[in-house]
């Protein structure tokens, strides 16, 4: 439930010129959030400064601390996982009995046509859902029973987002676009600002660290997406159709990206529809109406639900 913040009234004694401050939010503190649209601070100029001590509902250790695998090596683990919308008497099975696992390291393809579910499994993996019933283990943790506070936790600390949509602030720089995830999760500003232009170092973008969205391309914009999710070293690259606002050039651009972050041990999932996308990654599940109808990791997986070849067709829809 967001939280309400009450206008704050300028006091009488405020004398004529003197700038009034108000103070800040419940749950912030000087440095943290509020300082996002200061000018940018020379490099040199960056003093450390530790935050207050955490007024979060409940303490949360560094994602440099936390395990990124399960102890049988596993990422991710859903089993016999099914999501149910209703409307009144109504009731879509968006997903049914899907199991599925994913290792360490690995870089997965999911596919389907439109209505298959591959979205819906998507917002189950990425913790912006809840399934209706089955069990879902996120690097070892039971994320199934969680409520909406403790799933924002888990999506800042263990998964990056990489969407179709870049999501990039227009107004503000590269470096300030890529921060933002530590700025929720209360890292200091000078600890933000460094792990930033390493993050947008690593995507080949160190000299483009002070230019905004507008002065990018738009591969270019994909990679400070990518940094973004890359800053807070997650168990989990989770892209969405990354490539489905690009050209030719840049999608050969964004594709390479993601197989030099395979190559660096990253695990990877990206959904798709697009057949060429898909075979860029090491392994490809198909989704068709709630099912996983073929999973090229496991060949025995969907042989009961259609004839060899009948996956294949409208997978491009």
């Amino acid at each position: 439930m967001a939280r309400r913040t009450k206008a704050v009234a300028v006091p009488e004694s405020t004398q004529p010129g003197e700038a009034f401050v108000a103070p800040a939010p419940w749950g912030t503190t000087g440095n943290q959030g509020l300082d996002i649209l200061e000018p940018d601070p020379a490099a040199t100029d960056q003093i450390p400064v530790h935050p207050a001590p955490g007024r979060n509902r409940t303490e949360t250790t560094p994602s440099a601390e936390l395990p990124s695998i399960a102890a049988d090596g596993s990422v991710i683990s859903l089993h016999d996982v099914t999501k149910v919308y209703a409307t009144g008497s109504l009731e879509v099975r968006a997903l049914d009995g899907v199991s599925l696992r994913i290792d360490e390291g690995e870089y997965v393809a999911i596919m389907g046509p439109s209505g298959s579910g591959k979205s819906t499994l998507m917002h189950i993996i990425g913790c912006l859902d809840v399934l209706s019933s089955g069990s879902y283990y996120l690097a070892g943790e039971d994320v199934s029973q969680m409520d909406e506070i403790d799933l924002a936790e888990i999506r800042n600390r263990r998964i990056g987002f990489v969407f179709q949509q870049f999501h990039l602030l227009p107004s503000l720089s590269a470096w300030r676009n890529v921060e933002l995830p530590m700025i929720y999760s209360g890292a200091p500003k000078g600890i933000r600002r460094a792990k930033a232009i390493e993050a947008l170092r690593r995507v080949g973008l160190e000299s483009r660290v002070n230019h905004k969205p507008g002065e990018l391309s738009g591969g270019q914009q994909q990679r400070v997406a990518v940094a973004r999710a890359l800053v807070g070293d997650p168990a989990l690259i989770l892209a969405d159709e990354p490539t489905g606002n690009l050209d030719s050039t840049a999608t050969e651009d964004a594709l390479s990206l993601f197989d030099e972050l395979h190559e660096q041990g990253r695990t990877i999932v990206l959904i798709t529809h697009e057949l060429e996308v898909a075979e860029r990654a090491r392994r490809i599940v198909r989704v068709r109406d709630g099912v996983i109808q073929s999973d090229s990791a496991h060949p025995e997986i969907g042989q009961e639900l259609a004839p060899a070849g009948a996956h294949q067709k409208g997978v491009t829809a």
